[in-house]
């Protein structure tokens, strides 16, 4: 492994279909460095995933020997780092973050799975000497379920239910951590006021500042990415526990105003622990 040095990494957290590809991409743009080594482009995402390849591949593995799969919302065990078979999926997990992602710098990575393993992934990353910084973004979860739905099959039960795994469990698993969020639709109608939040919440200054950035963000960003919407009203939702769970952590993220400050900490860990139920 490479000698530890002090090294910036933007570290983009929120739920499959919920626009982490779009906010990647434009933390890129403003000068963040991303993997060499992307998964490409496809049919549901053909603007890019800008994701690695390699560390998408180790997430997988790691979340196989725990028994478990990025569709499974299933709490992972409490004990993770110790359970059976993990140590070499762990230590291949290491070698391909030491190896992917950019040495020196301001870098960006992002994985829908690291919302759940934050806990294994955050100190492999602490021994590579890099200074995580969170930036979680959220979708309607009537939006992420159509999405689903259509990509995947998925009935509207288990897209709810993954989608407040990966949006309680980002939560909870990052408050030690700087931190700051925004919403799908605020990237697509408003970056700027987002890349300035995001520099502002995590201490950043962007490496190419947004003006100098803006023709290459808004030849990639456009409302037209956005094929569901929902609105910020919730009657889409069932009108069953699940719905109105999901409902309700919806509504106190847009109720925070992008500020993880105005979370209430107690709620979520209530609905977490109801879901691990």
């Amino acid at each position: 492994m490479r000698g530890a040095n002090h090294q910036s990494l933007i570290l983009v957290l929120g739920m499959h279909r919920s626009g982490t590809s779009a906010l990647t991409r434009v933390i890129n743009l403003l000068g963040a460095a991303l993997s060499p080594n992307l998964l490409p482009q496809a049919p549901d995402n053909q603007r890019g995933f800008w994701e690695s390849a390699g560390v998408r591949d180790a997430n997988e593995a790691v979340l196989e020997a725990l028994g478990s799969a990025w569709y499974d919302f299933a709490p992972l065990p409490a004990e993770a780092a110790e359970s059976p078979g993990l140590a070499e999926p762990l230590e291949n997990l290491a070698r391909v973050l030491d190896r992917d992602l950019p040495q020196g710098g301001m870098a960006v990575l992002k994985d829908p799975r690291l919302c759940r393993l934050a806990p294994l992934v955050l100190p492999l990353l602490a021994r590579q000497g890099r200074e995580v910084k969170v930036a979680f973004i959220h979708r309607h979860p009537w939006e992420v379920a159509r999405s689903l739905e259509l990509r995947n099959g998925f009935d509207q039960d288990l897209s709810l239910l993954l989608w407040l795994r990966h949006t309680v469990d980002a939560e909870a698993h990052t408050r030690e951590l700087p931190r700051a969020m925004c919403a799908y639709e605020e990237i697509l109608k408003d970056w700027a006021a987002v890349a300035r939040r995001l520099g502002n919440g995590l201490g950043l200054v962007w490496p190419v500042e947004p003006d100098q950035a803006r023709s290459a963000v808004e030849a990639f960003v456009s409302p037209g990415m956005r094929h569901y919407h929902a609105g910020h009203q919730d009657a889409a939702l069932p009108a069953t526990p699940l719905g109105r769970t999901a409902a309700r952590v919806h509504a106190l993220l847009l109720e925070s105003g992008g500020d993880f400050a105005c979370l209430p900490a107690q709620a979520f860990d209530e609905i977490r622990a109801q879901l691990d139920q």
